[in-house]
């Protein structure tokens, strides 16, 4: 054994080393030409081929890493292959420890051609950062068969690229792998190129994929790709295709865990050479918040057909087909997407003539959508699993249109040429099949009440008509009644079936289990979708409930919130929180049902807001107390809401999107810490629309409150009356709304940052007015501050009787205004009072910059420090003026001391004037003016009270926010006259309280009597007096009558007693008689009003109510003519009961359907009665004719006749004889015959029958031929014959001459024959003829 392996040795060591390598060499085992891998490879690159080269290699671990560079002597028709020598790709394992940047590889294939591994298997480093198996670096024609690569687990994003398992790059076309199993890994093949590195004329077939952290699939830039029947088992995402020319995906199955099934981003076919999609069926059954099973972007010329998708995931978004962003020159055909419910099976982002063709698809999210593409359906198809889209029943069956580009199916069976079916499966359906095709109520998205029943849709997916089924309903495993439903249902077609309406346990999970069976009265064919389950049923929420306390409906919000998720809403609901700390994070979503008449309502239940206390600490990932996301209609009333982590990043109440949510009469406390982001706010607030605040306490915080309206503009805020104090940063922070009102509050401030009590950047059709504003010590900072508002469609955005009151302190330099105004057009400020005290000669008490039309009348702004009183810059002044300016610096605007200055920036101003207020102290509610020069120098505007309500006075009011009180000047108007009684208005600006005469204290005053009133109203300056004297005049008197019903179409006369002019008009005033006897026909039901009109001109109104009565419905049928003595029926319909009578009023039946024997002509009446007494009738005439005398038969030889001026048909046994309608006829053979008389109005009488016997017939007598037994009564008629007659055939008539049985006779013993005897009693007529034709009479009995 040594000395052969020595010699072998020898051998391979003196190979040449110049020799081309040609044909079949080994790798490994025992006697190979190469020890390993990297021997062979170092073999290729030195020495060259000259023809194909096949390594065998011997089954093994091989640890190496080896390169194979450019072969010399390589071109097109030589390969060079690597394979395992027996076949199994287990046996060969290749693999190594450890890699790093620039060793990531097993194999790197680079500036190589024509390699082939096959059958073998690379294993990387399961938890390493590095994991590529083989690296191919511009290579072409390279090709893996029937390889198994098995990748890193680690689940890092970071430097994914470094663990594909197959990674491309650089220029690598026509690259192949066939049949392989990839595992693991972050992609199992990765193509990575660019616009001038492309990898074209790529296919990936027949591979299997499972477990990849990102994509089976990501090729970048590889023009021309073919992905083909793999499988993608388990893996994040099945196959990412970036940057390529025509691609074609078809035959896949994907079933994925997290991201979706298929990207395609910018894929660009052309017209000719159109991107393939087909034949797929794609799932996806993970847990992601988002999913697209299907993304095309940007791509153009793509056909998506014949694809079944099942998109189960997907929290927030779940979309089936996603096509997005200026996609063109799409197809979408023949799909069948399924996404979960509420999901959308397809999401079109493109403008719709992007899109070619939009198509013959089913859509289905567990409802039946209806808002579909043309010759499209909406049905639950009952995939067989969630790893195979096959379907059995009818519903896809035969729906799609020929593509002549998809010709064979998923299995690659053929798809009809005429009407092929939806989805990737052509097949063909069972016969019979019903099933349960999903919950209308309730559904997944709707909320279960109940005056609604349970109700299901039940659907045809057999391919023959459904007309019957049975329901079997379970409620948490009790049966409820059986529904058997009939009807008429064809192929694919749903109903909607009621199934009554079972008691839910409340506030409970339940579970409701409905079960089709007994379609058409046979076994289903289809069973698996007989059944649906909907478990986690709750009821809706309505009325009243409790939180907390002693017995409660909930013992917690969570609890509360959890059964409001769950059940959702059927009517407005309460929840009543009892007196407690609940420690407790909330967060509230999406609520079933709500709306502006369903409307959820937290609220403290005593109404004391400090009493129920709702706190949390931070938590890492939810820095929040009450979160609402999505949601709609939620109201907070008398709750305190705080934080008690102390921390930064963390807000009390954050709301995420959502609308129409209300705090009212809250207290909402956060942290004041040292930041001011937006998840700091006591409040923080990102709705999408109506938000109010109102009478709330919101303390500390990074900001006070925090309401920015994220995306496009939101709508209504609603800010009023509530008590900000206590924050980092801005008291209140608003940004991008429409229709704002921030009034009646108050804002207070103390700290080292820079801060704005207000600040508004956005806003549109806004009004910021009576708000008290106090800022003390801090840094920059600015009362109001308001960049890029404008008012929207000539709204006025309004800024008024605002007290504003800022002191930064003694030492405290810094850039402040009390307010400030950017880029606000149209902007209108009346009525502010702003005291700015600063040592900074730089800060401003108001300015305004780069604003058109500014409105700025009656404010008064003053500087009680060193800095400006006003400065403005690039604005347009629409109307500017009445205003009091003063400071205690040395200029009131920059580069001026003098009211003068300010005129030249305004250009206006003509009344204003430059004055100390002389208030005693900077607070707001001090800030009136006590200069008595500065007393009604204001201008009359639309803000007609001041910042306390007090009015304003006309027409010169004083400026500023607060309005100096004078005496009240009361106005009474002249003296008038009255009727009955009226009401005395006291107007009288400025009064706080009102004395009448009479001892009333109002200010309004109702009399109804004539004298003097006199009004003394009172305020703290002094009083004043105003008299009226009034005459009171009797209204007259009036009674119209009582109310009055009567049925539709009677006559009334309304008669009335009154003392004066009459008019009746009907309630739109409009006229109807100037009588007072009313006369109308009432037709409709209405109301008539009397107006009488004294000597006075006084006035009484009195209204008669009539109520018109429907008249009953009635019809007879139309009028009958008949023959005497025929049975005829009378019949008619009624909305009530039917009476029937004749003109004489005697009743005939009593029933709406009788009949009668007709006698004589009659007319008939068809009445009823309705419940109001109301009748209604119609009449039916009923014409009888005559019938004729029967005619008589008379015979005269061979001829029968009758007489008869009526017209004649002549019949024989039964039958109209043809053309024989004279009053003779010859008879032509022997038989029963009768005449017919008719009228002319159609009656007719028949004659006697008149039994005739032809001549040349005999009748033997009775010792010839007898007949027997005669009579009979049994089944069995016996003749008997003598002498030369043979009988031959027979024939049975009946006494009309009838023909009742014929045939042969049967001979049972010489001279004795058998015939069937009659089955009717009666007399008949035997006839016996033979061969001859010679025919032989006999009468016979029958009982």
């Amino acid at each position: 054994m040594n000395r052969l392996l020595l010699f072998t040795l020898f051998i391979v060591s003196t190979l040449p080393l110049s020799a081309q390598l040609s044909g079949a060499y080994t790798i490994g085992g025992t006697n190979p030409n190469y020890a390993d891998f990297t021997a062979a490879a170092a073999a290729l690159t030195t020495q060259g081929i000259s023809g194909n080269v096949t390594f065998n290699v011997r089954p093994g671990t091989y640890t190496e890493r080896f390169i194979i560079n450019a072969i010399p002597g390589s071109n097109v028709n030589r390969t060079v292959t690597f394979q395992a020598e027996n076949g199994d790709s287990s046996s060969v394992l290749l693999l190594n420890a450890t890699a790093t940047n620039t060793t990531n590889y097993l194999i790197a294939l680079q500036n190589v051609g024509q390699v082939v591994l096959k059958r073998l298997s690379f294993q990387t480093p399961e938890t390493g950062a590095y994991s590529t198996a083989v690296l191919v670096y511009n290579a072409s024609n390279i090709r893996l068969e029937n390889c198994r690569l098995s990748g890193s687990l680690n689940t890092s994003t970071l430097n994914e690229n470094q663990r594909i398992s197959v990674l491309v790059t650089g220029i690598s076309p026509n690259f192949t792998a066939k049949n392989c199993f990839f595992r693991n890994g972050y992609n199992g093949i990765g193509v990575l190129g660019g616009e001038t590195l492309v990898s074209a004329d790529m296919l990936i077939e027949n591979n299997r994929f499972k477990g990849t952290i990102g994509e089976a699939v990501a090729a970048v830039y590889a023009h021309n790709i073919r992905v083909r029947q793999n499988l993608v088992d388990s893996c994040a995402l099945g196959f990412s295709i970036r940057f390529c020319s025509t691609a074609v995906v078809i035959r896949n199955r994907i079933f994925t865990t997290y991201y979706g099934c298929l990207a395609m981003y910018e894929c660009r076919g052309t017209a000719a050479n159109r991107c393939l999609v087909a034949n797929n069926m794609m799932g996806n059954y993970g847990n992601s918040t988002q999913v697209n099973g299907a993304l095309i972007q940007s791509c153009r010329y793509l056909d998506f057909f014949h694809n079944s998708l099942d998109i189960q995931s997907g929290s927030e978004q779940c979309y089936g087909l996603f096509l997005a962003n200026s996609s063109r020159y799409i197809r979408i055909q023949n799909n069948s997407v399924v996404v979960k419910p509420g999901g959308l099976p397809v999401v079109v982002q493109n403008e719709p003539n992007e899109v070619e063709t939009f198509s013959h698809c089913n859509l289905y999210n567990g409802l039946i959508l209806t808002d579909l593409p043309p010759n499209s359906i909406s049905a639950n198809p009952y995939y067989a699993g969630n790893t195979d889209l096959h379907v059995a029943n009818a519903v896809l069956n035969n729906l799609g249109t020929p593509l002549p580009t998809v010709t064979v199916d998923f299995d690659g069976e053929n798809r009809s040429a005429t009407a092929p079916d939806i989805g990737a499966d052509e097949y063909v359906p069972v016969q019979i099949s019903a099933a349960v095709g999903g919950f209308v109520n309730p559904s997944a998205d709707s909320v279960y009440c109940a005056e609604l029943p349970l109700e299901i849709v039940l659907q045809n997916t057999g391919s023959t008509t459904l007309t019957s089924a049975v329901l079997t309903v379970t409620l948490n495993g009790v049966a409820q009644p059986d529904v058997a439903w009939t009807g008429n249902l064809a192929v694919g077609q749903t109903t909607q079936v009621a199934l009554g309406f079972p008691a839910l346990v409340p506030l409970q999970s339940n579970t409701v289990s409905v079960q089709c069976s007994n379609p058409n009265g046979s076994a289903d064919n289809f069973p698996a979708d007989d059944k649906l389950v909907f478990d986690g049923l709750y009821s809706g929420l309505s009325g009243t409930y409790t939180i907390g306390g002693n017995n409660p409906d909930f013992t917690s919000f969570s609890a509360a919130v959890a059964a409001l998720q769950k059940g959702g809403l059927c009517s407005n609901t309460t929840l009543l929180v009892r007196n407690g700390t609940y420690n407790e994070q909330i967060q509230i979503g999406i609520l079933k049902g709500s709306s502006a008449q369903h409307v959820v309502t937290f609220q403290g239940e005593s109404g004391d807001s400090s009493a129920v206390i709702l706190s949390a600490p931070a938590s890492a990932n939810n820095a929040f107390t009450l979160r609402t996301q999505y949601s709609r209609f939620l109201t907070f009333k008398s709750l305190k809401i705080k934080q008690t982590a102390n921390t930064n990043n963390y807000s009390p109440v954050f709301i995420a999107f959502g609308s129409d949510i209300t705090f009212e009469n809250c207290i909402i406390e956060g942290y004041f810490g040292n930041n001011s982001s937006d998840s700091d706010a006591a409040l923080a607030a990102f709705p999408d629309s109506n938000l109010t605040v109102r009478n709330c306490l919101i303390r500390s915080g990074g900001m006070g409150a925090n309401l920015v309206g994220t995306g496009p503009l939101k709508y209504n805020l609603v800010f009023e009356n509530n008590r900000v104090y206590g924050s980092y940063d801005d008291c209140l922070n608003l940004q991008k709304w429409q229709n704002v009102r921030v009034r009646n509050n108050e804002f207070g401030a103390s700290s080292q940052n820079s801060l704005y009590g207000i600040y508004g950047l956005n806003l549109y059709n806004y009004e910021i007015s009576g708000n008290r504003i106090s800022i003390f010590g801090v840094q920059a900072t600015n009362g109001i501050y308001l960049i890029n508002c404008a008012e929207y469609n000539d709204d006025i955005s309004l800024v008024a009787n605002n007290s504003i009151s800022m002191n930064l302190g003694a030492g405290i330099v810094a850039v402040s205004r009390g307010m400030w105004i950017i880029n606000c057009d149209s902007i209108h400020v009346i009525h502010n009072t702003i005291r700015h005290n600063s040592a900074d000669t730089d800060n401003i008490a108001f300015e305004i910059q780069q604003t058109s039309g500014a409105y700025v009348v009656n404010n008064v702004f003053v500087n009680s420090g060193l800095g400006l009183a006003f400065n403005s810059g690039g604005t347009d002044y629409s109307f500017f003026d009445h205003n009091v300016y003063f400071t205690n610096g040395a200029l009131v605007v920059y580069g001026s001391a003098e009211l003068s200055g300010i005129q030249t920036q305004t250009g206006g101003d003509q009344h204003s004037v430059l004055a100390n207020p002389m208030w005693t102290n900077g607070l707001p509610d001090s800030l009136s003016l006590h200069n008595p020069i500065l007393e009604n120098i204001g201008t009359q505007t639309v803000v007609l009270t001041d910042l306390r309500g007090f009015a304003r006075q006309f027409p010169n009011p004083d400026p500023g926010a607060f309005e100096t009180p004078s005496a009240p000047v009361v106005q009474l108007g002249p003296d008038r006259n009255a009727c009955g009684q009226t009401v005395l208005h006291g107007f009288a600006p400025g009064a706080s309280s009102y004395l009448w005469n009479t001892g009333a204290t109002t200010a309004d005053l109702t009399v109804d009597s004539s004298g003097m009133y006199i009004l003394t109203a009172t305020n703290d300056i002094g009083s004043a007096t105003d008299t009226i004297v009034v005459q009171v005049f009797p209204l007259p008197l009036l009674f119209a009558g009582p109310d009055i019903s009567v049925c539709s179409g009677a006559s009334v006369d309304i008669n009335t007693s009154s003392s004066g002019t009459c008019q009746w008009s009907d309630l739109a005033g409009i006229p109807v008689s100037d009588d007072c006897l009313l006369s109308l026909t009432i037709s409709v039901s209405g109301a008539f009003v009397l107006t009488v009109t004294d000597d006075n001109n006084c006035v009484s109104r009195d209204t008669v109510q009539v109520t018109a009565f429907p008249l009953p419905t009635v019809e007879a049928a139309p009028d009958i003519s008949v023959c005497s003595e025929s049975l005829t029926f009378i019949t008619g319909t009624s909305s009530g009961s039917c009476t029937w009578s004749d003109l004489g009023g005697n009743m005939v039946s009593n029933f709406c359907n009788f009949a009668i024997d007709a006698l004589e002509s009659t007319v008939y009446v068809l009445s009823t009665t309705s419940q109001d007494g109301c009748m209604a009738s119609d009449t039916l005439f009923l014409h009888v004719d005559p019938n004729p005398a029967p005619p008589v038969i008379t015979a005269n030889g061979n001829v029968l006749s009758t007489v008869s001026n009526d017209a004649l048909q002549w019949w024989l046994g039964g039958t109209p004889i043809p053309g024989a309608t004279g009053p003779t006829y010859v008879p032509t053979e022997t038989g029963t015959y009768t005449v017919q008389a008719t009228t002319a109005a159609g009656c007719s009488a028949t004659s006697a029958p008149y039994f005739f016997v032809v001549s040349g017939t005999v009748e033997l007598s009775d010792s010839d031929l007898t007949v027997f037994p005669n009579p009979v009564a049994g089944k069995t008629l016996f003749i008997h014959v003598s002498g030369q007659f043979r009988p031959d055939g027979f024939a049975l008539f009946d006494a009309r001459g009838r023909l009742i049985n014929n045939g042969p006779v049967v001979a049972e013993t010489s001279g004795r024959y058998v015939i069937p005897a009659p089955v009717e009693t009666g007399m008949y007529f035997l006839k016996i003829s033979d061969a001859s034709g010679k025919v032989i009479l006999k009468k016979v009995q029958f009982f």
